[in-house]
């Protein structure tokens, strides 16, 4: 007897459970429908996003990549959450959505710093302010970059160490990129003493630094006073070079310091120090040129 009514609650069970899936039939049908015309869809909504991102984006192929993604991504998450409505899944899709939400909040926070920096990334590849090989300064970092990824950039610095920048960074701050131009103007400051002609030192120093062969003979070479000091006019030279490598500037500098130094021997021009005035008279003192030194025995 006991057999026979179990036989009986098994054929019941799976009575409901058949017209469940009867009940859920036409359902199916239905959402499988809507599955491939949304997929036909799919492809014919990325062959037209691809077009319009390759033309507002062509010099960056990085960010078509990503946005494209972004999109099948958010498409797709549209075609599921529809199904599961045509399923009758409202709750499921319900429970899925707030689990969703706490687990976008976490993500948030935790993936703030990736996020800002990827979008960084995205500007910078748009905008081009530098490229690889280029040499920057970025936060008093001198270097030359070595790749550009969406997170951060890499620069080799001067010392020869690897700086890996977050590219927030260099979004949020001022950089300099020294290979912009493919030229760098060379200052150079310098003091004379008060008792050396100021025209003459000006022509001098033109004429010095116009000789050298990496001056560009297209730019200007100028030479401005700049201030009276305590023991010297001081003034400053400008001229430009070809800039390819930091090593360019430097080699600049350097031979304009040494014609400069040679030309004022030559020319007898003292370029002044810091020296000490001993006052040993009751008003402005005595030049001791002016009087003999005798040393007398004690």
């Amino acid at each position: 007897m006991e057999t026979s009514n179990e036989l009986s609650d098994l054929s019941t069970t799976f009575q409901q459970y058949a017209n469940r899936i009867l009940a859920y039939l036409p359902n199916l049908f239905t959402s499988l429908i809507f599955f491939v015309v949304a997929y036909f869809l799919s492809k014919v909504l990325k062959k037209t996003y691809q077009k319009i991102l390759k033309r507002v984006f062509q010099e960056v192929p990085e960010v078509v990549r990503s946005v494209e993604i972004l999109l099948d991504t958010v498409y797709w998450l549209i075609v599921i959450f529809i199904i599961l409505d045509i399923l009758e899944l409202s709750s499921f899709v319900s429970h899925l959505l707030a689990g969703a939400g706490i687990v976008g909040i976490i993500a948030g926070f935790a993936l703030k710093d990736v996020a800002s920096n990827t979008f960084a990334g995205m500007i910078i590849r748009m905008r081009h302010p530098f490229q690889e090989k280029d040499w920057v300064t970025v936060n008093d970092i001198v270097g030359q970059v070595q790749s550009i990824s969406m997170i951060g950039t890499v620069i080799k610095t001067v010392e020869g160490q690897m700086a890996y920048i977050p590219n927030q960074v260099l979004i949020s701050n001022s950089f300099l990129n020294h290979s912009f131009y493919q030229e760098v103007r060379v200052v150079l400051e310098f003091g004379i003493s008060y008792g050396d002609d100021l025209d003459h030192v000006q022509q001098v120093a033109l004429d010095t630094i116009q000789a050298l062969p990496m001056v560009q003979k297209d730019k200007p070479v100028d030479l401005y006073y700049t201030c009276v000091a305590s023991s010297t006019y001081n003034f400053s030279v400008r001229y430009w070079v070809a800039f390819k490598d930091r090593v360019d500037f430097l080699y600049a500098r350097s031979e304009g310091i040494k014609a400069l130094k040679k030309a004022f021997e030559k020319e007898n021009i003292s370029v002044a120090y810091n020296v000490m005035s001993l006052d040993f008279g009751v008003k402005g003192g005595v030049n001791l040129y002016d009087h003999p030194i005798n040393i007398k025995d004690m």
